[in-house]
């Protein structure tokens, strides 16, 4: 029998995340965002996440069509600040910088002008709308690919309203789209019917990545589940991003 929490959820002090080594989705550039607000909080989460095991976090934040507007070379100024600030406090961890893109009506804008914050020079990160099926996914991904990245889907389980319709992730996966576990998402984070989906779909093994997608510090006492049975591709991103 399924159960919401198995017994790969530990305490949150127990988990170490030393099978995945390289968090590929997170928000903790101050101010740029819906992630921290401010510098100390942002090293709180840093200091948190090597505490978990991580080897290597990129900050992803959000390039949102007028929500947050944000460019790469912004982007690049505020991660300096931080890398700088998290020297200066003597956190000892590889940081890089990505961005987690909506697929909306400026991406294009962002593809087309070569300005795109890829992850390790080849992985995009990118998201669908959170209250409706998105019917342009297929379009985006080929022109993703056509412009030579690999585009990595955050979180698809969260994107409930596909609970009903795998066929369009197996369809995304079979272009050459990869997807990300939201390491929160099988603990019941964001909601039970997030989680049991979450659970079904590592059972399908759709994952090739998974990420904290963290937001603040609150949320690093919340990462009890397990994930050291499953093989993500994190870990080749150790090298420079």
């Amino acid at each position: 029998m399924f159960r919401l929490f198995p017994r790969n959820n530990k305490p949150a002090q127990d988990v170490h995340f030393v099978n995945i080594e390289v968090d590929i989705h997170a928000h903790w550039i101050p101010g740029v965002d819906d992630g921290s607000p401010a510098m100390e909080l942002s090293l709180k989460m840093i200091r948190g996440l090597a505490g978990l095991g991580f080897k290597k976090l990129i900050a992803t934040p959000h390039i949102m069509h007028d929500h947050y507007e944000n460019h790469a070379d912004k982007l690049k100024k505020a991660f300096q600040s931080v890398v700088d600030a998290a020297s200066k406090a003597g956190i000892e961890i590889d940081l890089g910088l990505g961005a987690e893109y909506m697929l909306d009506e400026g991406f294009m804008d962002h593809l087309n002008s070569r300005q795109i914050l890829a992850i390790g020079d080849r992985y995009i990160l990118i998201e669908f709308p959170m209250n409706k099926p998105f019917p342009l996914a297929h379009r985006f991904i080929e022109a993703i690919l056509q412009a030579g990245y690999t585009p990595i889907l955050a979180h698809p389980e969260r994107y409930t309203y596909y609970r009903k319709d795998l066929e369009t992730f197996l369809e995304l996966q079979e272009m050459g789209c990869h997807m990300q576990l939201n390491l929160l998402s099988p603990t019941g984070y964001y909601g039970r019917e997030v989680a049991v989906w979450s659970r079904q779909l590592i059972e399908r093994q759709l994952y090739h990545f998974a990420g904290s997608d963290i937001h603040h510090p609150s949320q690093l006492s919340q990462y009890s589940f397990d994930p050291s049975g499953i093989r993500f591709l994190n870990t080749q991103l150790l090298q420079p991003v």
